[in-house]
């Protein structure tokens, strides 16, 4: 058997063992949501976040709350809270959408639907009858509505809105406030809070979908270039914050659909890249002290960093020479360095032309 098929034995093996116990750990998780038992794994899921746009988001969403104060402080207008309150709600949520000038559409129509209806069965509907059965029929319509405006996703803003700002206006209580100075009080901050944060969305510092996929791969490449050099971070981290990053993607890669599936394969080699050199320079890291093994992974170690398939392969063949002599111990952890060597080549290898610029950016 020639080394190069026992690589892709050793490939194989390894990731039937990774679903193995992924499998296992994930029914371990179901148990322990059952029983609430303490889960054999617990790990940290961090979430990802492009710099540019989160920059972005929270300069909007200060400068949106500093208009709104300024204004009211200017018109002398009392009891403002309830303004500041929702801007900076709404600015929120703008900064964490994937297209926040969508989000500003839905909001610009959404308060309005929102205050109609709350308006209606507020001041015209709930004064004539009595008891919790009439006022669940009386918003039922209402909630349908914005559940079907969400299903259509061209609606879905603006029925998000109008699902989470009709409660807020119609503040349903026990005894219930019919006052309409107070209502439309409300209702006139928050267009006004609507309107401030359309403009800012619109103006200042907007960011496009084809922007935002820019900063996201551009994020990526440099995690691959430190992942490659072994500055990759914790692998399991990586791991996370790669699917949160792709899920991500997924929610601003707009276009025909063949162009969609090509950037999203990307995205998915580029993630599987950097957590397999991610987890080939843990496993390697350990073999520093072995006196046989030392000299074959301080070889892998530089293949990655020089990003040269060929050179990935070798040294994934030497490894594989080299346990022969080791302690049988270092068997798997030899497994799973290969495996991932051989994964990160296999990547490169099958997206040459367009990751050629990750391990050598200056070409």
């Amino acid at each position: 058997m020639t080394v190069v098929a026992a690589s892709d034995e050793v490939l194989t093996l390894q990731r039937a063992r990774d679903l193995a116990t992924a499998l296992m750990f994930a029914q371990d998780g179901l148990n322990a949501l059952r029983n609430g038992h303490r889960p054999l794994r617990d790990v940290r899921l961090p979430t990802h976040r492009d710099f540019p746009v989160a920059f972005r988001g929270a300069a909007r969403v200060a400068l949106a709350f500093a208009l709104t104060a300024a204004l009211f402080v200017g018109l002398g207008w009392p009891a403002t809270t309830y303004a500041l309150v929702q801007v900076a709600a709404m600015g929120a949520m703008s900064s964490v959408n994937p297209d926040p000038l969508k989000y500003a559409n839905g909001v610009v129509i959404g308060i309005p639907l929102a205050g109609l209806a709350a308006g209606l069965i507020l001041l015209l509907t709930l004064p004539t009858v009595n008891g919790f059965p009439i006022l669940a029929l009386a918003v039922a319509p209402v909630v349908f509505a914005a559940c079907f405006l969400i299903l259509n996703p061209p609606t879905a803003s603006i029925g998000f809105i109008l699902l989470v700002y009709f409660p807020v206006l119609l503040s349903p209580g026990n005894p219930q406030s019919f006052d309409a100075q107070t209502f439309f009080g409300n209702f006139a901050q928050m267009t006004i809070v609507a309107v401030i944060l359309a403009t800012t969305v619109r103006v200042i510092l907007p960011i496009r979908p084809d922007q935002a996929r820019a900063y996201a791969f551009d994020s990526a490449i440099r995690d691959v270039r430190s992942a490659l050099v072994g500055a990759g971070g914790d692998a399991v981290d990586r791991t996370s914050l790669n699917s949160d990053r792709i899920f991500q993607y997924a929610q601003i890669n707009a276009g025909p659909d063949i162009v969609r599936a090509r950037r999203l394969k990307l995205a998915f080699a580029i993630a599987h890249l950097e957590a397999s050199a991610a987890r080939a320079h843990d496993q390697l890291r350990a073999f520093h002290r072995d006196a046989v093994l030392q000299t074959a992974s301080a070889q892998a170690r530089a293949a990655l960093a020089g990003g040269t398939v060929g050179d990935i392969e070798a040294a994934a063949q030497a490894l594989l020479r080299a346990v022969r002599d080791a302690d049988a111990s270092q068997s798997l952890p030899v497994a799973r360095a290969v495996s991932d060597l051989v994964a990160v080549a296999r990547v490169m290898a099958r997206h040459k032309r367009f990751l050629q610029t990750i391990a050598h950016p200056e070409t």
